[in-house]
């Protein structure tokens, strides 16, 4: 889309949601981030300015989501929904408190107080379900046994690892938590005494226990050790360890992935041996939960 496109699409909304003042914080190929003002009020826009069916269907849920949210609300500070066309574009609550961090993993240490309420507010998401039938929040965001299958095809999972995993997942049957799906540092931002928001919820729906914890320990926990401390508490004390086991499984290897597609020259291949490294570690993980079943199965049948 060009410049002229994006700029025409941000007048169309501005004129229709009475946002004025606008200046864009952040643009990419999928989307422009806009602040403005409505009713004297400082808010966020989000317009959408792709049309891939992906993106396009994402955004459909996150409008979604975000009226539902209006209906009933999880347990968890979440910008306001002030406006949407229902298309293309979300007009939001001003929060204001700066990101974890811009990029998709942690770059610096974070403030142990942030990282005890970022945590807390995870574990908060994961108690919550909606009780509106047919909510958004209710819908199913990863088909694990597809995912495996693909990522075991592309050899990224050994034979052994989809049999690990399959074990585990015909265990953990349909046992499902709300969660945001997607928190990278750029979607968790903090406040004064140590309030934490969450934003940009087109991944927000039904995951096994523990993706969002998983999400967090990869993404944010290698350069703030505590969140992986408290997390390994927390899937202690919820006895949620297989299903944190396979959700990890797939966040490393999706990391690895991604990695290992980037150009030669991309600066974040330099991640790779240590995703690698962490990934032995989350198989070890995953084969000990496996086993573990497999010996009390076996003095189950003595």
């Amino acid at each position: 889309m060009t410049d002229i496109t994006r700029e025409a699409l941000l007048a169309a909304v501005s004129a229709e949601a009475g946002l004025t003042d606008t200046r864009v914080v952040r643009g990419t190929g999928k989307s422009l981030l806009v602040a403005g003002v409505t009713d004297s009020e400082p808010v966020i826009a989000k317009i959408l300015i792709t049309e891939d069916p992906f993106w396009v269907a994402k955004w459909q849920h996150e409008i979604d989501i975000y009226r539902s949210f209006e209906q009933e609300r999880p347990p968890v500070r979440i910008p306001q929904l002030k406006w949407t066309n229902g298309l293309n574009a979300l007009i939001l609550e001003w929060i204001g408190g700066p990101p974890a961090d811009e990029g998709r993993y942690l770059s610096r240490p974070l403030d142990p107080g942030d990282i005890s309420a970022l945590v807390a507010a995870v574990q908060a998401i994961s108690t919550w379900q909606p009780s509106v039938p047919g909510s958004p929040a209710l819908r199913a965001m990863v088909d694990y046994r597809r995912r495996i299958e693909r990522y075991h095809r592309r050899g990224f999972f050994t034979a052994a690892d989809f049999g690990a995993l399959t074990q585990l997942l015909d265990r953990t049957g349909d046992r499902r938590q709300f969660g945001h799906g997607d928190l990278l540092p750029a979607n968790v931002l903090f406040g004064p005494g140590h309030t934490c928001t969450l934003v940009d919820w087109e991944f927000g729906g039904q995951y096994l226990p523990g993706y969002d914890l998983a999400t967090l320990y990869v993404l944010l926990g290698g350069a703030a050790p505590l969140i992986r401390q408290l997390i390994e508490g927390a899937v202690a004390a919820s006895g949620t360890g297989p299903e944190f086991s396979i959700n990890l499984a797939c966040i490393l290897v999706r990391e690895l992935r991604i990695h290992q597609e980037l150009n030669a020259a991309d600066a974040a291949r330099a991640r790779l041996p240590g995703l690698q490294a962490e990934w032995m570690q989350g198989r070890a993980r995953l084969h000990a939960w496996a086993g573990q079943r497999n010996r009390s199965l076996g003095l189950a049948g003595h």
